[in-house]
């Protein structure tokens, strides 16, 4: 049979369209990952760039990838035109954690770009069932425009909450979870509210503004798993090793050398080595009271991550008592992040 002069003009349009997203593929890749661990996937379809996520979807359990991760999507968020579509494709993520998905919730929530810049975000859900009942059940949707069924509230999970300043009702309800599911009596989780008002100082006490890109908020999610609790605990401001690299240069150099890596400002913040002149701790920068806290607590696996570098503390139930170990990464994130249990 003749082939028709529009069936073959409609081939010849089809074979050039996708001739040009593959080469308009090839070069965004080019262009944004050149020196990075992790390749972003992302596609151009007409006004709307399609960003795949990765498999493994967690910055405690993944944390390199993940960090690559959203470099890049920050990376075209800030390079996006006026009106820009985004596709955010986690079809093909096998596991996730919480803290992954926080992270993303910050980046959708940052207004000062989205709104001046009229950016639109749209997305799916995985595939795979355990991963997509993590988007559900952590309170991810009550952050998007879900058209899904809502399933049933989960007693032992506390959607994520979010801030901008001390809340001392949030830190209540959240110890009031720990005492509930845990049976603990309301002075065993002191130490666990102190950490929560600290880190939420943190983030208000950063008056230097906000960083480039994130607006300053702190966010928090709870589970309860076996005989513990999972606690993640987000800062969105400036970031601990920002936040000493601009207010202890001259100290940093003297004690660590020009060039110190993230790791090692995070660890020697959590040893309370950057004091002001009075020999007080710097405002909003009460981490050593977080580890004195976390120390003599009933934490366990109290990992931070922030800028390029990672800590994890050691509490008496770690048996590595007030030991501080501390790791670097190629990449980094803004602002900070916790995880840790609690006993």
């Amino acid at each position: 049979m003749k082939r028709s002069r529009w069936n073959w003009k409609t081939k010849n349009w089809k074979d050039n369209n996708s001739r040009r997203i593959s080469k308009q593929k090839s070069k965004i890749r080019r262009n944004l990952h050149r020196h990075r661990a992790y390749e972003l996937s992302v596609s151009r379809e007409y006004d709307t760039f399609v960003v795949d996520v990765p498999r493994n979807f967690s910055l405690i359990d993944n944390t390199e990838e993940t960090m690559a991760f959203f470099m890049g999507f920050i990376e075209l968020i800030q390079k996006g035109k006026y009106k820009t579509k985004f596709y955010i494709n986690s079809h093909d993520v096998e596991n996730v954690t919480v803290d992954a998905l926080i992270y993303l919730i910050a980046i959708l929530q940052n207004d000062c770009v989205n709104i001046r810049m009229q950016y639109s975000y749209s997305g799916n859900f995985p595939l795979n069932a355990k991963a997509k009942k993590v988007y559900q059940e952590s309170g991810f949707t009550s952050y998007v425009e879900a058209k899904i069924k809502e399933l049933p509230r989960n007693t032992d999970k506390m959607k994520i909450v979010c801030g901008t300043k001390n809340n001392a009702e949030v830190s209540k309800q959240f110890c009031e979870f720990v005492t509930s599911k845990l049976e603990k009596q309301r002075c065993e989780v002191m130490s666990l509210y102190v950490v929560f008002i600290e880190l939420m100082s943190n983030v208000y006490h950063h008056a230097y503004g906000n960083n480039d890109f994130m607006a300053r908020q702190w966010y928090i999610y709870a589970e309860h798993v076996d005989n513990h609790i999972q606690f993640v605990f987000v800062d969105t401001g400036m970031g601990i090793a920002k936040t000493v690299r601009k207010n202890f240069g001259e100290v940093i150099q003297g004690m660590l050398g020009i060039g110190a890596h993230d790791g090692d400002l995070l660890r020697s913040t959590f040893n309370g080595d950057f004091r002001t002149q009075t020999s007080e701790k710097y405002r909003g920068n009460g981490l050593s009271t977080v580890k004195q806290k976390v120390t003599e607590g009933t934490f366990r696996n109290f990992r931070v991550i922030s800028g390029r570098g990672r800590c994890e503390i050691g509490s008496q139930l770690d048996k590595a008592e007030g030991t501080v170990i501390s790791e670097n990464y190629k990449n980094g994130i803004y602002g900070t992040l916790y995880a840790f249990d609690f006993y």
